[in-house]
């Protein structure tokens, strides 16, 4: 079985809305993020 991993903010409830009409459920899954080299955003 294939899974399709889609990613918003938590705070964009228009687009989590419309995703969930779409079939997406919500996961317990976790975003980790790592900056890495100079366009680190500092």
């Amino acid at each position: 079985m294939l899974r399709a991993t889609l990613l918003t903010d938590h705070d964009n409830l228009s687009a989590i809305a419309f995703y969930e009409r779409a079939g997406f459920t919500r996961s317990s899954m976790i975003v980790l993020r790592c900056w890495l080299g100079a366009a680190s955003g500092s």
